[in-house]
């Protein structure tokens, strides 16, 4: 019973307190991020780092608030909503940057935003090679894996360390990254 008073006082507090000069309600801007965790929110830095505005979505409330206390364009809503999508300006924006952590929401939200948008281009992480491969087949321009980007990064460490000239380490590296990108294009 006091988990349950705690639990709908949580639920009835606003999820965001505005105390900064982000607006209310969403803006529109050339690029939209779906998820603020830890990927979006670096996209979102290097985006700041030169100049390009964006605006990000967030179905954490903590999340949300935390951003934009820092000033952050992230506002709180589903991004399979699309009345959500259509009020950061989706239709006018340059691109999606789909950083979820649910598959399934990643998916039903790069179908939908092709069939709604299809001239818009859509970049999606992905965890690996087969759901990489889906994103691409439902509509994503473009997808990245984090687990093979990892890999890359620790590999390219690992080959330093053990001495490999940097000639040699980036061609390896490259070649790895070119086989990785023909399997994700394969029907």
């Amino acid at each position: 019973p006091i988990l349950a008073h705690y639990a709908q006082r949580i639920l009835r507090k606003p999820a965001v307190t505005v105390t900064n000069n982000i607006p209310n309600k969403p803006i529109e801007a050339p690029i939209v991020i779906a998820g603020f965790g830890r990927v979006g929110h670096r996209i979102g830095e290097i985006l700041t780092m030169v100049n390009k505005p964006f605006v990000a979505l967030d179905l954490d409330p903590a999340v949300v608030e935390n951003e934009r206390k820092n000033n952050q364009p992230v506002f709180y809503g589903d991004v399979c909503k699309p009345e959500l999508l259509k009020s950061v300006g989706a239709a006018n924006a340059k691109l999606m940057i789909i950083s979820l952590n649910n598959i399934e929401t990643t998916q039903t939200l790069v179908s939908t935003l092709r069939k709604t948008y299809p001239k818009m281009i859509i970049y999606v992480r992905g965890h690996n090679i087969e759901q990489c491969k889906k994103l691409r087949n439902l509509g994503a321009s473009g997808v990245v894996s984090d687990n093979i980007e990892a890999s890359i990064e620790l590999a390219h460490l690992a080959m330093q360390t053990a001495g490999i000239d940097d000639y040699k380490n980036n061609r390896v590296l490259t070649e790895f990254r070119d086989k990785y990108h023909a399997k994700l294009n394969e029907k």
